[in-house]
């Protein structure tokens, strides 16, 4: 053999055994993520050590659930050209991990323990119930013997004394079944989390083959970005409001959640109001037709008929009817994240947990306003008055709206929703019951009539006065609220009386009907408002209250 020969030989084999080498093991770490409203943007990082031209690494530790279409690759040596790429499932099967298996077993005896102990509840409820009837008919029985002089005074003190031990007997039981309970899930939580910890580090896990090319030995950094759907983020609020000088803040928090195959250790986390999505463009527009053609003839029936005869109030009550089925079907619904796109980066590394039960809390900002205090009343539904906060917002980025915490004074008055404000708005908070306002309704009797000649006309008057008193030490901004009914029919006429206070708005927001009374309040003192109408209709017919939506 010549020494070409050798040459050649010597080449193909140096070759296959570049081939048949593994490529080089690098682990990853999971680095920066960015939350999105529904979804997460994950990096994972890496350093790598390289030689001086080709060479393969393999990226481990990556999630099974990695879309090779979104995932991006990145190096930030000029001088590394990043070749083919393939990403390498690794499969585990977790029936065959013992660690798994026991916990999974762990976790059935405990479930198994709670339905025991649920049962055993149900049972001692049960035996409640049957002692109760039991002491129903023996007090009945009793009652009736005593009327005819016939009663069993020991028989009934005996079974009074079994119903009695009976019955401690059965509460003692659910008494400690409620601690049993808080016990057991305890500890079926905690193995639950055990399980998910256990799952996150052996789970199926995907790696990524990367062919590298550097032009000189060096150090570089290697990122991978992919988009992971099991995670997202919302904000919450404490309202605390300074009722004296009607100063209100407003911190805003971030609630952030995830449910991923990876725990987010020591990341560097930021929240962005932005929501991805795959329609980038507007939809496609074709063009429509119409052609006519001739009406089906209606076919004859006593039912058709009986439709045909039916008089003209029956056919405007199934017009109404088809009126409010169509505005009633109609869904508002209303997303927090919008047009505007804000990040919020979480200052420092943090750690995220991939259990879903598990909700961390991150303070973003705090907002403060100026405000109006407004109660408000509607004293027809309630005799309580609200307090709000009314302000404008002059920030440059709107406060998205979701659930918030209100205190006033120091005081946690509840929870109440909050709507997204948008930069310049005026917005008015609820801030819950005002008790320094004292709210009355007063019904001055209403009086009905009958009259006319030809027709009987029926007439019917409400007459109230709403009284509000100011018990603050300071002057109350008042609005209340009430509604004047009107008339779908021509038939009833409905009129505001002439001692009724006039309204400061009519038809608010419009609503028809709706009256706006205002008023500044001062210390002490007492507000009238006369709400007076009539209802005239014929004799002959009945009112039907309808309501618009």
């Amino acid at each position: 053999m010549n020494k070409f020969a050798i040459a050649a030989l010597l080449t193909i084999a140096s070759s296959l055994y570049t081939s048949m080498l593994v490529a080089a093991e690098v682990k990853t770490a999971v680095s920066e993520v960015t939350v999105y409203t529904n979804g997460a943007l994950v990096t994972r990082s890496a350093t790598l050590s390289l030689a001086a031209g080709d060479q393969t690494i393999e990226l481990t530790g990556l999630p099974s659930n990695l879309d090779a279409q979104t995932m991006r690759l990145e190096v930030n040596n000029k001088g590394v050209r990043i070749g083919q790429v393939n990403i390498k499932e690794n499969k585990f099967l977790e029936a065959t991990d013992p660690v798994v298996v026991s916990l999974k077993d762990k976790i059935a005896l405990k479930e198994n323990d709670i339905r025991q102990v649920q049962d055993s509840t149900n049972a001692a409820k049960l035996q409640l119930k049957f002692l109760e009837s039991l002491a129903t008919g023996y007090s009945k029985e009793a009652w009736v013997g005593s009327a005819q002089g016939s009663a069993d005074i020991a028989s009934w003190r005996q079974a009074l004394g079994i119903m009695q031990s009976g019955s401690e007997e059965a509460n003692k039981v659910i008494r400690k079944n409620i601690l049993s309970m808080v016990k057991l899930n305890n500890q079926l939580s905690l193995l639950k989390r055990e399980l998910a910890d256990k799952r996150s580090l052996k789970a199926s896990n995907n790696s990524v083959v990367v062919n590298l090319s550097s032009t000189t030995v060096a150090n570089a950094v290697v990122k991978i970005h992919y988009l992971q759907d099991d995670a997202g983020w919302g904000p919450s609020y404490e309202a605390r409001l300074n009722s004296d000088v009607g100063k209100l803040l407003l911190a805003q928090k971030a609630v952030l959640w995830q449910g991923t195959e990876e725990p987010w250790s020591n990341t560097k986390v930021t929240l962005s109001t932005s929501q991805p999505s795959q329609e980038m463009q507007p939809p496609v527009l074709n063009s429509e037709f119409y052609d006519l053609q001739e009406k089906p003839k209606p076919m004859p029936s006593r039912r058709s008929k009986a439709y045909a005869e039916a008089p003209m109030a029956s056919l405007s009550m199934n017009d109404s009817m088809l009126e409010e089925t169509v505005v009633s079907g109609t869904r508002r619904v209303q997303e927090w994240s919008g047009s505007y796109s804000q990040s919020f980066p979480i200052a420092g590394r943090i750690n995220v947990s991939n259990n879903e039960d598990e909700t961390q809390r991150y303070d973003l900002e705090v907002f403060e306003f100026n405000t109006a205090l407004v109660t408000q009343i509607t004293p027809m539904q309630s005799t309580q008055a609200y307090l709000s906060a009314r302000f404008t917002h002059d920030g440059k980025n709107p406060i998205y709206g979701n659930q918030m915490l209100v205190y006033v004074d120091g005081v946690l008055m509840g929870s109440a929703a909050m709507p997204t404000i948008l930069p310049g708005a005026e917005v008015t908070l609820p801030m819950g019951i005002d008790r320094r306002i004292e709210v009355k309704v007063d019904n001055l009797g209403g009086v009905g009539g009958s009259g006319g000649i030809i027709k009987k006309q029926i007439t019917d008057t409400t007459d109230l006065v709403f009284e509000i008193t100011n018990r603050r030490a300071s002057v109350a901004n008042i609005e209340v609220r009430a509604v004047y009914p009107a008339s779908k029919n021509k038939a009833l006429k409905i009129e505001i009386g002439d001692k009724a206070t006039p309204p400061t708005e009519e038809d608010v927001d419009g609503n028809t009907g709706v009256a706006l009374w205002k008023k500044e309040l001062g210390s002490g003192e007492t507000w009238a408002i006369n709400y007076n109408y009539s209802k005239t209709r014929p004799a002959d017919r009945d009112l039907r209250r309808v309501y618009n939506y």
